[in-house]
């Protein structure tokens, strides 16, 4: 629901906001898909890209390098399990269980945390729901717009706890030495 294609386009919540700051920018905007968080913050610190405009939750641990913008918005991890497996109603009862992740997301963070769960990093959402979907993991800990929103359209054998496990906040990153762009962002995003 934030950013997805669309024909030969993109389209979604994070476009919008995208081509707005962008058009306040005076930039010609040029959106760039990848797999991998890890990677979206390589190509921004390499100069590369300008920002991450992806449902980038801000990152502490990524601090150092990067700076974020005003929170755009608040969200944060929900539990996908089997349509058919009833005994999945927490995260407690995710112990003993294979949970899916998507790799550098929070939920990532967040599961790899918690005691007695074997954790499967995926490179993206819809690859650990799609695993899920086929009955490979158990559970699937991720944001929850993505979660919700994939489980309903793509994967008929999966439901969703509407429970959050933790929260977070969707913000813009660049290069913390981007301060003047920065405050743009956060001009339009106001």
């Amino acid at each position: 629901p934030f950013e997805f294609g669309s024909g030969t386009g993109v389209q979604g919540f994070g476009i919008d906001i995208g081509n707005e700051i962008a058009k306040d920018l005076g930039y010609e905007v040029r959106w760039v898909k990848m797999s991998g968080v890890d990677r979206m913050y390589q190509v921004t610190k390499e100069g590369q890209a300008e920002l991450i405009l992806s449902s980038a939750a801000i990152d502490q641990a990524r601090e150092a390098d990067f700076a974020y913008s005003t929170p755009y918005y608040e969200t944060g991890d929900v539990i996908a399990y089997q349509r058919n497996e009833f005994d999945i109603k927490d995260l407690a009862s995710l112990s003993g269980r294979t949970v899916g992740v998507a790799e550098g997301r929070p939920g990532d963070a967040f599961m790899a945390a918690q005691t007695g769960v074997t954790i499967k990093k995926y490179a993206t959402l819809d690859d650990a729901l799609g695993a899920l979907n086929r009955a490979e993991v158990d559970a699937v800990v991720g944001d929850e717009p993505f979660i919700t929103y994939s489980s309903a359209q793509s994967y008929p054998n999966t439901n969703v706890l509407s429970t959050l496990v933790n929260k977070y906040q969707y913000a813009v990153a660049v290069r913390k030495t981007e301060t003047a762009l920065l405050a743009k962002i956060n001009a339009t995003i106001e």
